[in-house]
């Protein structure tokens, strides 16, 4: 160790020295460097150096993810935004506009856990950044992920109930008060369950040799390595709760609503009105299934892949994390390309944003206090009734009355006449 003078030992390194003889005694490291009284940086993780993998890693968790990324945050932004609206407003859509907002919490924390992760090494200052806030954005992506997680069941059960119950079952579990309590103990229980991850990690003051300058190094904390810790938690809750438990329910709720909707098809020569939102939840809980299978097996047997692979786990965790990603990222497309109703509602509202910018361009174009010339029977054809100061309705003048006039307004007043156009619903 390179400290001789007690002058030396400022507060970092005495921080530093003494979660470095904790971690030293746990054996999770070992007795690393150290200059200027900082242990050096890459004591807890170990990079992999070959090519090869560099190569995998960037294109894969540098590339990939954060462009699928940035697309799934539009399109669960959207997803929500739309099944919020009134005109695709049920029971199982209330849970996927949960589940779009829990999606969007997914991918934010994996854009830094993982991705700000991989390209660290060439930052010092997304390094520290890396460990100042990866002890609290680790907990709350795994809450976020629960909830996902849950939402989808939820989602699913309601789809089953639809399909396969009775329409007194169906009218009970479609209960607003119902639906919102059930998305309320979602989140509480996403948050309770993954209290634990809070104590999973320590953070290590160190010294980078790349640049030369103080940083922080993420380490785990003895905490996470306790016997009864990993086998009650790790093991059997998250098998239970996270795993092999929400998989197995899922599957036999996505057989049984398969295997009604096709005798709903045949039945009905083509099926009902809503067959195509039921084919939509059945391909969101298959994409579900298929990119968590990774994860899972990641999960409970990571201690045997680890002695199997060695450093070259590496490789399997970059593509788990990939799909954890896309899993919550591609349930917009699916919505799109399955549900008719989805599809309209979001040509609909793209319509009005579209329609409304324009409209707002032009009017700046045009200046303040110019004013245009409007036909008056284009008013007419947008407003049959005029509201007096005491709140009766009169009609406005016929068309015939008013053809060939031309009347000029103040673009104050055409706007007040553009906000106030009614909505049209699909």
């Amino acid at each position: 160790m390179a400290c001789t003078t007690d002058a030396q030992y400022n507060a970092s390194a005495v921080s530093a020295l003494s979660k470095v003889d904790l971690l030293y005694e746990h054996g999770i490291i070992g007795w690393p460097n150290f200059t200027h009284c900082l242990p050096h940086c890459g004591l807890c993780q170990a990079f992999l150096s070959e090519g090869p993998y560099i190569t995998y890693n960037l294109v894969v968790i540098g590339f990939l993810l954060p462009v699928i990324g940035v697309f799934g945050l539009f399109g669960n932004a959207m997803s929500a935004f739309l099944y919020s609206r009134p005109v695709l407003r049920s029971s199982t859509n209330l849970y996927l506009c949960a589940l779009g907002c829990s999606d969007c919490a997914v991918i934010v924390t994996a854009l830094f856990l993982f991705f700000v992760d991989s390209v660290r090494r060439y930052s010092v200052t997304l390094t520290t950044m890396f460990g100042q806030l990866s002890p609290f954005l680790y907990p709350a992506g795994m809450a976020a992920q629960t909830c996902s997680v849950y939402f989808t069941m939820a989602a699913a059960i309601d789809c089953f109930a639809q399909v396969c119950l009775p329409q007194t079952v169906k009218q009970w579990i479609s209960q607003p008060k119902l639906i919102m309590s059930t998305i309320c103990f979602v989140i509480i229980f996403g948050i309770v369950y993954n209290i634990p991850h809070c104590f999973e990690a320590i953070v290590v003051e160190c010294w980078h040799r790349k640049f030369l300058t103080e940083t922080l190094e993420v380490c785990p904390d003895p905490f996470r390595f306790t016997p009864t810790y990993l086998v009650i938690y790790y093991k059997y809750m998250y098998t239970i709760f996270l795993a092999v438990g929400p998989l197995i329910l899922l599957i036999i709720l996505n057989s049984f609503i398969i295997i009604a909707t096709i005798l709903l098809k045949r039945r009905n020569a083509g099926g009902g009105a809503d067959s195509g939102d039921t084919i939509t939840l059945v391909l969101v809980v298959l994409l579900f299934i298929f990119c968590n299978v990774a994860a899972l097996l990641l999960n409970i047997f990571e201690s045997k892949l680890g002695e199997i692979l060695g450093p070259d786990i590496n490789y399997v965790v970059d593509g788990s994390n990939l799909m954890v990603v896309l899993n919550s990222s591609a349930n917009f497309g699916i919505y799109y390309a399955f549900s008719g109703a989805f599809r309209d509602a979001f040509k609909h509202y793209a319509c009005r944003a579209r329609g409304s910018s324009e409209k707002l361009k032009t009017m700046r174009q045009v200046g303040g206090n110019t004013t245009l010339p409007v036909a008056a029977e284009g008013i007419a054809l947008k407003t049959t009734h005029m509201t007096l100061a005491n709140g009766h309705r009169r009609p406005l003048p016929s068309t015939s009355a008013r053809r060939d006039q031309r009347v000029s307004l103040p673009v104050e007043h055409l706007a007040l006449l553009i906000v106030d156009e009614p909505e049209v619903l699909i």
